[in-house]
């Protein structure tokens, strides 16, 4: 496993130790870890199937429009 040393300033030190203790983690090192992988899938790209869908909605292919919110949520329930 790597080892990062990193310097924060004490604001930044003091909000973290905070969210560390609401969140209960057993240690610094744990909760890095979930930060910075919470952060980075959050990047992470789309499969092809949801770029597909992406292209589709921008070439105006495959849509469904509706009179209104309610026959939307209607079709939605069926």
């Amino acid at each position: 496993m790597a080892t990062y040393n990193i310097s924060i300033n004490d604001e930044l030190a003091e909000e973290f130790e905070l969210y560390m203790k609401r969140k209960k983690y057993a240690s610094r090192s744990e909760c890095f870890r979930d930060l910075i992988r919470e952060k980075i899938l959050s990047k992470k790209r789309p499969n092809k199937e949801t770029l597909q869908a992406m292209q589709d909605i921008e070439d105006g292919k495959n849509l469904t429009f509706y009179d209104s919110a309610e026959d939307f949520f209607n079709e939605v329930e069926a």
